[in-house]
């Protein structure tokens, strides 16, 4: 007896759905209840979100998480669409190509917080980039603002970032058929034309696939705004973990709420501005 391959993967489904439903069911429970001191009180209270929402320190932090995310993800896409272009089209040896795709891998075999933390000697006052700077004269003092800074955080986050841009982007356009290439020119397409007309929506499910990794994790953030932003710009991944350091576990739940119906906000929007399954067809 044959069994469809989409039943083997429905046990799997069912637990992570099962283990996120109820954390997601727990969270929000949490969040419409009130606390004093670091009591939990029994019913229910809209205090928290009004708290939130008629809070400028925290509607800002909403602000600059939403201004961050769009920042990061279109200098990623600017970055990371031209290196895949040129790992799918340009580069014919597949030898070079999957050497250069294993170089951008290889950051990610250490942690995440190592990789925040080496940052530090390269972008300080006394770091590699200040001191290469002042000794061929570009800068006459050190730079402050390439630490410690939101622009210091957003350059460290499209740095790590960008390489889950290019992955999906170059798989995306290593699928695209030479045949349908080859009749944009038959038909008189120039260069830029079949670019533009043919690779660039074809390679959109690719572009879409690394804006939702971009936008997922940069609205969950919280490591780097703390170590390389040093907390001047905190996002709402700093305001719950700044509650939850004091067990303050209501109002955190409610701060996760609020970023998961912005992340769950901002992922449908970019699936109505591009289409995969129809651009898969």
């Amino acid at each position: 007896m044959k069994v469809k391959s989409s039943y083997l993967v429905l046990p799997g489904v069912i637990f992570m759905g099962a283990s996120l439903g109820l954390v997601v069911a727990n969270t929000i429970l949490v969040s419409f209840r009130a606390m004093k001191g670091f009591i939990m009180l029994p019913g229910w209270s809209l205090i928290n979100y009004i708290h939130i929402f008629s809070n400028w320190d925290f509607l800002w932090s909403v602000l600059l998480t939403l201004r961050t995310t769009f920042v990061v993800l279109a200098i990623a896409l600017i970055i990371s669409y031209p290196v895949a272009y040129f790992l799918a089209r340009v580069l014919k040896t597949e030898r070079l190509k999957n050497i250069l795709l294993m170089l951008c891998i290889i950051p990610f075999w250490t942690s995440y917080i190592t990789r925040m933390i080496t940052w530090i000697p390269m972008l300080g006052k006394e770091g590699l980039v200040n001191t290469l700077f002042l000794k061929i004269g570009v800068i006459h003092e050190p730079m402050g603002i390439l630490l410690y800074s939101e622009p210091a955080m957003i350059f460290v986050m499209v740095f790590v970032y960008s390489v889950f841009c290019v992955g999906p982007i170059f798989f995306s356009m290593s699928r695209i058929d030479e045949e349908v290439i080859e009749s944009a020119h038959d038909l008189g397409a120039g260069g830029l034309q079949t670019f533009f007309h043919v690779i660039v929506p074809l390679s959109l499910p690719g572009v879409a696939t690394g804006a939702l990794f971009v936008i997922i994790m940069v609205m969950g953030e919280y490591a780097t705004p703390a170590i390389i932003g040093g907390n001047k710009s905190p996002l709402l991944g700093n305001t719950i973990m700044a509650h939850s350091s004091v067990l303050q576990w209501a109002p955190a739940s409610a701060f996760s709420i609020l970023l998961m119906a912005l992340t769950s906000i901002l992922v449908v929007m970019l699936f109505r501005i591009i289409n995969i399954r129809k651009q898969l067809r």
